[in-house]
């Protein structure tokens, strides 16, 4: 009986050590490290927070989120990029995402400042981001390449998480395989785990590009509870493109 129970023990064990297997291709355990951590915070994709309506606490003036500014060790969302079309077409008004509340419904940001607060900082607000402030901004974080703990490119960034009470990025959406956006599996990592290249061209994970899978793989039915459903379409700038183009993919 003894010898039985140290057989069944060793069974339990060995499947427990065992790398996961999908798609015919062994995958590594993901470091708890990587783990997402939006499952047990409120959050803000970055890819709904841009193109959400902005209204004045009045209620007569309304604008569009262009772009998020992060500060400058982008580890927090600092500034919405706001244009209000009706007193400055085409400025990008800053807009502290801390002095923004979420309507009950999610779909638009209040603003507490008057109409006429709003016209004089559009006044004196620039058509287009400075050079030094771009690779701040999640406009140019999306798309941009991930590559592993190899230097080898494993994928790109789809999305970026905000903490709603805090404005801290917690965790990015980073599209895993795939051809030309088809086929493409989600995997969320830790922001605090990503690094950033000096010319901020790509970021890189310190994990292997099969812990990477295994942890899209297991993530799958994850995004639901994200808000992401069925077939997505998310933008994101082509590498060497200034342009702004859209991929679909199925989480």
């Amino acid at each position: 009986m003894k010898a039985l129970t140290f057989v069944m023990v060793g069974l339990v064990v060995g499947l427990l050590a065992t790398t996961a297997t999908a798609g015919g291709e062994k995958m590594t355990a993901t470091p708890p490290q990587f783990l997402a951590l939006s499952q047990a915070q409120p959050f803000l994709r970055a890819q709904v927070l841009i193109g959400m309506p902005v209204r004045n606490e009045e209620g007569n003036l309304e604008g569009v989120v262009k772009d998020i500014l992060l500060t400058e060790d982008k580890s927090t969302a600092q500034t919405l990029e706001v244009v209000f079309a009706d007193v400055a077409p085409g400025r990008l008004v800053e807009v502290p995402l801390s002095a923004c509340r979420l309507t009950p419904d999610r779909a638009k940001l209040v603003y507490n400042v008057t109409r006429e607060k709003i016209s004089d900082l559009a006044a004196v607000a620039p058509t287009a981001l400075p050079e030094g402030a771009v690779k701040r901004s999640v406009s140019h974080l999306i798309g941009l390449a991930v590559r592993d703990n190899t230097n080898s490119r494993v994928g790109r960034v789809r999305d970026v998480l905000i903490a709603s009470d805090s404005g801290r990025i917690t965790e990015a959406t980073v599209g895993v395989g795939g051809f030309v956006g088809l086929g493409e599996k989600l995997a969320s990592v830790r922001w605090d785990t990503i690094t950033f290249a000096a010319d901020g061209q790509y970021c890189a994970i310190g994990m292997p590009a099969s812990g990477l899978r295994a942890l899209a793989f297991r993530e799958r039915d994850y995004w639901k509870q994200l808000g992401f459903s069925g077939r997505q379409e998310l933008t994101y700038p082509r590498e060497g493109m200034k342009k702004t183009q859209s991929d679909t993919w199925d989480y």
